[in-house]
């Protein structure tokens, strides 16, 4: 099995399974300041959490890229994505038959907002960002709260409940988070020039 990392073929100490394999890679791009962006298994992408059997394939690819270039990119998407997930929001009727409104919101809004938090703790946890100095330490101890409490209603069935959550409390907070992010970018922006002045 080859294993190339950004068009080089490396090799790595102990080959136990494919998480071995990404756990050994993520080690060496983190002291160069760099993140897994792109999986390739015998030519088809997959995700880092997926369940490779390293015993019948061929190659696998990995593409990296800067850290923070990867940081500033998703929180872009992210931005992109707020305004189409609060203008859905805007359209839920409480009115209409519950059970038809759910199934237009449900499963989006559950991977959605999951990605988004993810979004955070990334950004959180690969920077040196501080939320606190920049005044945004309580939207994201808020957004813990936020989504423990989606989990919760879509767990017992809630689902007055989840529409009424949908339609206020998650909407007048993605419209808090929404504008958070141009913070959290400039300040990724202005790191990420810094970095390049000192390389």
């Amino acid at each position: 099995m080859d294993i190339i990392l950004d068009n080089q073929k490396i090799n790595l100490v102990k080959i136990d399974n494919f998480k071995s394999i990404l756990s050994q890679i993520s080690k060496i791009l983190s002291e160069q300041n760099r993140i897994i962006n792109e999986i390739i298994v015998d030519g088809m992408n997959v995700r880092e959490n997926a369940e490779v059997d390293i015993t019948k394939i061929l190659t696998i690819e990995i593409n990296s890229k800067k850290t923070k270039i990867l940081l500033i990119e998703t929180v872009n998407e992210m931005e992109v994505f707020l305004k189409k997930f609060i203008k859905n929001l805007y359209n839920i009727d409480l009115a209409n038959n519950i059970e038809e409104e759910l199934d237009k919101y449900l499963k989006d809004n559950i991977d959605g907002l999951e990605w988004i938090f993810n979004v955070f703790s990334s950004v959180l946890n690969l920077s040196n960002i501080s939320f606190r100095e920049l005044g945004i330490e309580e939207t994201y101890l808020k957004f813990e709260d936020i989504f423990n409490t989606f989990l919760e209603y879509v767990e017992k069935g809630k689902k007055k409940q989840l529409l009424i959550f949908f339609k206020f409390q998650l909407k007048e907070f993605l419209i808090e988070i929404q504008e958070k992010t141009p913070i959290i970018m400039e300040y990724l922006i202005s790191e990420e020039k810094l970095d390049r002045i000192k390389a």
